[in-house]
C-alpha cells in the first residue's frame, strides 16, 4: 500500500537547507509485521513537474495567437463589406501571428533536438568564425531597420571547428535580444576577440537592463522577465534557451551581466577546438 508523496524540507548545520519528495509504501513482512520501504521520488516529480509546465506553457503560447487570427477570421465572414484598408490590415496582422506560430514551432523543434543531443546542422566543419559573426551583424542591423547604433569590433580571419548554423542561431539570438530591448538611439556594441585559444563573443546594450533576481532563470524555456514587452517584440521565449544547448557543445561559458535602466552585456568564451 502507498501513501500519498511525502514532502520534506530538510535543514543543514551550515543554516542551509533542501527539499525532498518521498514515497513511503508498506508491505506485509513476517508474520503481523510490515516493512516500510521509503523511495526518494524528488527527479522523477520534478520532471513531470516540468512537463506540465511545458505544455501549459507551448499551450498558452499557441493560443494567443490563435485567438487573434480567429477573430480577424469572424470578422472578416460576418462582415464582407469592410473597407478593402481595414481588410489588409487584418490580413496583415492575420499573417504576422501566423509567423510567429511558426517561428515558435521551428524553436521548439530546434530546442528538443538540441536537448537530446542531436544536431540540427549536419556535422563539425571549418568556418571562418570572423565572417559569421559579420552576417549576424548584418542580418541584426536589418532587424533594427537603421533604429540603433552600432559599434562592431571583430577580429578577422578566425578559423573554428563547429556547427556554424547552429552557432549563428545562438549568437544572434543574442544580438536580436538586443535590439529588442534597447530604446531607438540606443547604442548595441557587438565585439569578438581572441585571447589564448578562445574566441571571445560579446554583444553589449544600453536598453532597458535586466534585475539581477531574474539573471540566473534567462536561459529557462519560455521564461520572460516582461511577458507584455516580449511577445510585443515578437520573441518565442525560447532564444536564450537554445543558445545554451548549441554553446554546451563547446563547454563554451556564457556570462550575462546587467543592471536595471542602464543596459546588458551578453559574453560568450568559446574554445577554439581542432578537428
Amino acid at each position: 500500500m502507498e501513501s500519498d508523496p511525502l514532502k520534506l524540507k530538510v535543514s543543514l548545520p551550515n543554516g542551509n537547507y533542501f527539499k525532498r519528495i518521498l514515497q513511503i509504501s508498506r508491505q506485509p513482512f513476517y508474520q503481523n509485521s510490515e516493512l516500510l520501504i521509503t523511495q526518494d521520488i524528488t527527479q522523477e516529480e520534478q520532471l513531470d513537474d516540468a512537463q506540465i509546465a511545458f505544455v501549459a506553457n507551448v499551450s498558452h503560447e499557441l493560443r494567443t495567437p490563435l485567438t487573434v487570427v480567429n477573430g480577424f477570421v469572424e470578422t472578416l465572414s460576418d462582415m464582407p463589406d469592410l473597407p478593402i484598408e481595414q481588410r489588409q490590415q487584418f490580413l496583415g496582422l492575420m499573417q504576422k501571428e501566423g509567423q510567429r506560430m511558426l517561428n515558435l514551432l521551428s524553436d521548439l523543434l530546434t530546442l528538443s533536438r538540441l536537448e537530446r543531443g542531436q544536431s540540427t546542422a549536419g556535422e563539425f566543419q571549418n568556418f571562418d568564425l570572423s565572417k559569421m559573426v559579420h552576417q549576424v551583424v548584418e542580418a541584426t542591423q536589418n532587424f533594427s531597420r537603421e533604429k540603433h547604433i552600432f559599434i562592431v569590433n571583430i577580429e578577422p580571419n578566425i578559423n573554428f571547428y563547429g556547427l556554424e548554423p547552429e552557432l549563428y542561431s545562438a549568437l544572434s539570438n543574442m544580438t536580436f535580444n538586443a535590439v529588442r530591448y534597447t530604446p531607438e538611439k540606443g547604442r548595441i556594441t557587438v565585439q569578438l576577440t581572441t585571447l589564448a585559444d578562445k574566441a571571445i563573443f560579446s554583444v553589449t546594450d544600453t536598453g532597458v537592463g535586466i534585475a539581477a533576481e531574474h539573471i540566473p532563470r534567462l536561459t529557462e524555456r519560455f521564461y520572460r522577465v516582461d511577458n507584455a514587452r516580449s511577445r510585443q517584440t515578437g520573441g518565442t521565449g525560447l532564444g536564450l534557451s537554445i543558445t545554451k544547448f548549441a554553446l554546451a557543445k563547446y563547454n563554451a561559458e556564457l556570462e550575462i551581466k546587467s543592471e536595471l535602466g542602464k543596459g546588458s552585456c551578453f559574453k560568450v568564451v568559446l574554445p577554439i577546438i581542432k578537428p
